[in-house]
Formats: structure tokens, C-alpha cells, sequence
């Protein structure tokens, strides 16, 4: 039999479902970027949990002590909950190192993580940002692609992406005075470079 739901009205129950399927994509969108940040912290927060409950109990059981618990399940006890805690550590190291380097981590979090003993993620500035939109990307792999095709070895491309030289038309603005003051650019570099993108430079 063919079903034609899509000629019937639309109850109640299929506005609210329309409504709610929209709102989980609109906030998966928003969470995709910091994916691998919730996949490092909700393991994390998970045993951290667990190690302070641990904790808790062990402590409370070392208060009631009589004397009759060996002195090796104390000390495995300790040694378990000491690598739970190491775990829960190295875990929220990982989720800061996988924050989204285009999105600055709020100043609390960052206050916060260095009272833990964590190394927040550095602060990325505007002007050093390795392009937050995909067309910037494009643009930026296109450009160091040309500089691959005109002999430049990595080490260089890396020190012209240090330098801010991210475009053909940076390239151009730059003096050969100024590209030769970069660290393993010579002469050599910036004739393939000209070569490579022609234009006036500056």
C-alpha cells in the first residue's frame, strides 16, 4: 500500500518533532568543532568521578582501621587510585590540546586548568590564525603548493608561514631584503619565489 503522509496535515506531535530534530542539528553544528575536546573530557570527568568516590571510601575505611586489613591492600588500593587520577589528568590534557585553535578558550576555563596543573592551549592571535574558514584553507594550501612546485623545501615554507608570508600577494608586498631576512631564505629562495608568483615587489 503507498503511504502519502506528506499530503496529511502535520499533527502536533510532528511540529514538536520537526522543532526538536532542527535544535539537536543546530547545536550538533555548534559542538562539531570542539568533537574530540568532549571525546578526551567525558572519560575524563567520568573516572575523575569515580576517583573521588574511591578516594572518599578509602579514607573513610582508613579512619575506621582496626588493624585487621593487610598493609598491601592499603598500599594497592593507593596505587590504584594515584593512576586513576594520573588517567583523569592525562585525559583533560588531551581535551585542551584538541580545543579548537580558530576558538579562544574562555579566560576562566584557562584560569581554572592552570590550577589543575594543566598547560592550556596558547592563545592564538588574529593575525597568527592558521585560517578558521575552509575557504581560507583552500587558499592557504593553494598558496604553499606553488611555493612546493617552485623548489622550496619544507623547513622554508614553515619559516615563511611563521614569518606571515600566507599568500601570493604577502609574497609580492615583501621586499627581497625582507624575505632574505627570514631564517634559511637566500637568494636562491626568493629568485624562485618571484619566478614562482610574479608581481611588483614592494
Amino acid at each position: 500500500m503507498i503511504r502519502d503522509e506528506f499530503y496529511a496535515d502535520p499533527t502536533l506531535f510532528d511540529h514538536w518533532r520537526y522543532h526538536i530534530a532542527s535544535w539537536l542539528e543546530q547545536q550538533g553544528i555548534r559542538l562539531q568543532p570542539y568533537a574530540w575536546t568532549l571525546a578526551f573530557t567525558l572519560p575524563a570527568v567520568l573516572l575523575g568521578v569515580i576517583s573521588l568516590l574511591e578516594a572518599g571510601s578509602w579514607l573513610y575505611a582508613l579512619s575506621l582501621w582496626s588493624g585487621h586489613t593487610p598493609w598491601n591492600q592499603w598500599l594497592a588500593s593507593g596505587i590504584t587510585l594515584a593512576a586513576a587520577l594520573r588517567a583523569t589528568h592525562w585525559l583533560l590534557q588531551r581535551a585542551l590540546e584538541a580545543w579548537p585553535a580558530a576558538r579562544p578558550l574562555p579566560a576562566r576555563l584557562r584560569v581554572l586548568t592552570r590550577r589543575f596543573g594543566l598547560r592550556p592551549p596558547p592563545v592564538v592571535r588574529h593575525a597568527d590564525s592558521q585560517c578558521a574558514t575552509f575557504r581560507d584553507r583552500q587558499a592557504l594550501m593553494a598558496f604553499f603548493s606553488g611555493v612546493k612546485a617552485a623548489g622550496v623545501n619544507v623547513k622554508i615554507a614553515r619559516a615563511l608561514l611563521k614569518a606571515g608570508i600566507r599568500s601570493p600577494r604577502q609574497l609580492q608586498r615583501a621586499s627581497d631584503r625582507q624575505l632574505a631576512a627570514i631564517h634559511g631564505v637566500g637568494a636562491a629562495t626568493v629568485r624562485k619565489l618571484r619566478q614562482q608568483f610574479p608581481g611588483d615587489a614592494a
